[in-house]
C-alpha cells in the first residue's frame, strides 16, 4: 500500500506479487532455460539504448511523467490530505507570490493549524525546499502538483545519472527502471504534496557526485554535491548533515591520506567550490528562519515544537513537556505523541515500534521481487567506494530508526543507495548458473508487474462485469480517494462568490486526520477562509474583518461531514441555500 505511509497492512496486490516471487523460485530450480529467447530480445533492447549518449535520460526522465499523464483520465490530479501537505501548500501559495512569509492573519487564533505557525509571521513550520518545488509549479501554469511531477522524472534522470558513477550504463539503466516502477508513479512521491523528491534529488545529487570527485576533481562535480547538499538543508536537513560529514570524510581521506589528488588542485576545484555554495545555502537558511520566526537561529520546526510540542525527536530524549494554551485539536495531536512515546520505552514497544518502520521501509523501496538480489548484499562490499555506501547506511538507517516517526521519505537521501544494492544484488544473481540468471530477468518484471496491473484495472474497473468487481480489490488500495474537505471546498467553489467558513470540531470524537483549518497565504484573495470557531464576540470581529463574504459553518465530524449556513444570530444574512453534505 503506497499511499499509506504509516502501517503497511498485506493487501491482495501484495499478496499476488508475493506468489508471483515465489513462482519465479520454483521456476528457476526446475526450468530455468523458460523464455531464454524472450528474455534475450529485451536484454538487447535495453542495452541499444544504454549505449546512446542521451537515449537513457530521456527515457526513464519522460517515462514516470507519460505514465502519470496516462493515468490522469481516471485518476486526477491529487487532493490535498494531510497536514503536512496543506502546510506545503501554504509556502507554496507564499513563495509563488513574492514572499518568503507572511504577516500574522487577523484574529490569528481563528487560524492557528497543526503545523502551521501563525505568530510572529504566518507559515509553515517545515524547511522551504519542498514549498519551492510546489511554487515552480504554480508559476508555469497554477498547479503546485505540476512541480512533484516534473520532481520525478528529474529524479528517475537523476538515478541513472548516479548509478552511473557505481555501475555500467545498463545496469544504471535498468536501476532506474526499477526505481519508476516500484514507486515512481503510484507512491506518494507522486500522488501527494509532501512527496519525498526533493530529498531524493539532493542525496542523488551528493552520492553521484562522489565517485567521479575521487576519479576526477572537477569542479562540475563538486558544484553538484554542493547543491545536492543546500538541496538537503532545506529539506531533511539532519540526512543533509550526517551526509555532509560522509563526503567531508571521503574527501579528506583521498587528500589527505590516499593522497590521489594533489591538495592546491582539490582546493581550487573540490573544497573551495562546495565551501562556498554550503556557505551561500546556509547564509540563505540563516535569512529564511529570520522571516519566519525572527531568529537567524530558531528554525520554524524548533519554534513550532516550543509552542505546539513534538514531544521528542529521538527515542533517547527526555519527553519535551509543552504547558502552553493550544487548540484541542493540537493538544490532541501533542498528547497522541506523548503516549506513543510512552508506549515505545518498554522493551516490546520499542521493537514493535523498530519493526513497524522495517516493514513499511521494506514495503516502500522493495516488495517482495526486489528483496530476493538484496538478500545477497554480503557479497557485493568489496568494490571501490563502498565504504561510502556502507557509512552513509548505517548512519541514515540508525537515524531513521531512532527516530519518533518514520515515512519512506525520511530515508530518501539515500534512496539511491538502496537502488544500488539491489542492482548490484541482481548482478551478482545473474552470476548463479541459470537459475541466477533466471530470477535476474524476472523479478524485475514482477515489479513491473506491481505497477501494470494497477495501471490497467483502474482502465478497466467501470467495465468490469457485476461477478468480476471483486478484482478491484488488486488495485483499490494504491490509489488515493478524495478527502471529505476536498469534496466540500469543490461545492463551495461551485456557487461562486466568497466564503468564510467557521469549523466547529467535536470532542473528544475529534479525528485529528480530519483537519479543516488550512487556508492560502493571501486570505483577503481567498475565495474560501476556513476558521476554527470561537465565542460569539471573536466571530463577529472575524465576520467584519472579512465582509461581503457568505458565512458557514463547518463540521467535520459529523457522519457525514458537512457545511451549511451558519446560525442567523451569530452570521449576517445568508440568502436562501441547501446544505452541502458529503456523499
Amino acid at each position: 500500500m503506497k499511499l499509506v505511509t504509516g502501517s503497511s497492512p498485506l493487501t491482495p496486490l501484495l499478496l499476488l506479487q508475493i506468489a508471483l516471487t515465489i513462482a519465479c523460485l520454483a521456476i528457476a530450480v526446475f526450468r530455468p532455460g523458460i523464455g531464454d529467447r524472450f528474455f534475450s530480445s529485451i536484454e538487447d533492447v535495453l542495452r541499444r539504448i544504454a549505449h546512446r549518449r542521451l537515449a537513457p535520460v530521456l527515457v526513464v526522465g519522460i517515462l514516470p511523467l507519460a505514465l502519470r499523464a496516462l493515468l490522469l483520465p481516471v485518476y486526477a490530479v491529487p487532493t490535498p490530505s494531510v497536514h503536512d501537505e496543506y502546510g506545503y501548500l501554504l509556502q507554496a501559495d507564499t513563495f509563488a507570490s513574492g514572499r518568503l512569509t507572511n504577516p500574522t492573519p487577523p484574529s490569528p487564533r481563528h487560524f492557528e493549524s497543526i503545523y502551521i505557525l501563525t505568530k510572529p509571521t504566518y507559515n509553515s513550520q517545515y524547511q522551504p525546499a519542498q514549498g519551492m518545488l510546489l511554487a515552480f509549479g504554480t508559476w508555469l501554469a497554477n498547479l503546485p502538483w505540476l512541480g512533484v511531477l516534473l520532481s520525478m522524472g528529474l529524479l528517475a534522470a537523476l538515478f541513472y545519472w548516479m548509478l552511473c558513477a557505481w555501475l555500467s550504463r545498463v545496469w544504471a539503466l535498468v536501476g532506474a527502471l526499477l526505481a519508476i516502477f516500484q514507486y515512481g508513479v503510484l507512491s506518494y512521491w507522486m500522488n501527494s504534496y509532501f512527496g519525498g523528491s526533493i530529498p531524493a534529488i539532493g542525496g542523488t545529487l551528493v552520492l553521484g557526485a562522489l565517485p567521479r570527485l575521487r576519479a576526477h576533481a572537477r569542479a562540475r562535480e563538486a558544484v553538484l554535491c554542493a547543491i545536492g547538499i543546500v538541496i538537503l538543508m532545506n529539506s531533511r536537513p539532519v540526512e543533509g548533515a550526517l551526509l555532509l560529514c560522509v563526503s567531508a570524510g571521503a574527501l579528506f581521506y583521498w587528500v589527505f591520506i590516499q593522497r590521489l589528488v594533489p591538495f592546491d588542485v582539490s582546493c581550487r576545484r573540490v573544497f573551495g567550490p562546495i565551501a562556498a555554495i554550503v556557505i551561500l545555502g546556509a547564509g540563505f537558511d540563516l535569512y529564511y528562519n529570520y522571516r519566519v520566526t525572527g531568529k537567524p537561529t530558531e528554525m520554524p520546526y524548533m519554534l513550532s515544537r516550543n509552542l505546539y510540542g513534538t514531544v521528542q525527536g529521538y527515542f533517547f530524549e527526555k519527553p519535551y513537556y509543552v504547558k502552553t494554551a493550544m487548540p484541542g485539536d493540537i493538544r490532541m495531536e501533542y498528547e497522541k505523541q506523548l503516549e506513543n512515546h510512552a508506549r515505545r520505552n518498554s522493551s516490546r514497544g520499542l521493537a514493535l515500534a523498530t519493526g513497524g518502520k522495517i516493514r513499511t521501509f521494506w514495503n516502500f523501496y522493495l516488495g517482495p521481487a526486489l528483496t530476493i538480489p538484496l538478500l545477497l548484499c554480503p557479497f557485493i562490499w568489496r568494490g571501490p567506494n563502498m565504504g561510502i555506501v556502507a557509512v552513509s547506511l548505517v548512519l541514515v538507517g540508525f537515524e531513521n530508526l531512532t527516530f519518533h516517526a518514520y515515512q519512506p521519505h525520511y530515508t530518501a537521501p539515500v534512496a539511491g543507495l538502496v537502488l544500488l544494492m539491489v542492482v548490484l544484488g541482481f548482478e551478482r544473481l545473474r552470476r548463479l548458473r541459470s537459475a541466477g540468471l533466471f530470477l535476474s530477468r524476472t523479478l524485475p518484471i514482477v515489479c513491473a508487474l506491481g505497477l501494470l496491473i494497477p495501471m490497467s484495472g483502474r482502465f478497466i474497473q467501470s467495465e468490469l462485469p457485476q461477478h468480476f468487481s471483486g478484482l478491484a480489490h488488486f488495485w483499490a488500495s494504491e490509489f488515493q480517494s478524495t478527502w471529505p474537505r476536498e469534496q466540500l471546498r469543490a461545492q463551495l467553489l461551485n456557487e461562486g462568490g466568497k466564503d468564510l467558513v467557521f469549523v466547529r470540531y467535536r470532542y473528544p470524537e475529534h479525528n485529528l486526520d480530519n483537519e479543516w483549518v488550512f487556508n492560502r497565504a493571501n486570505l483577503d484573495e481567498a475565495k474560501i477562509i476556513w476558521a476554527r470557531e470561537l465565542d460569539s464576540e471573536s466571530n463577529l470581529r472575524l465576520i467584519e474583518r472579512f465582509p461581503g463574504r457568505r458565512i458557514w459553518l463547518g463540521e467535520p465530524d459529523l457522519r457525514p461531514p458537512r457545511i451549511g449556513p451558519y446560525p442567523p444570530a451569530i452570521a449576517a444574512p445568508l440568502e436562501p441555500v441547501k446544505s452541502m453534505i458529503s456523499r
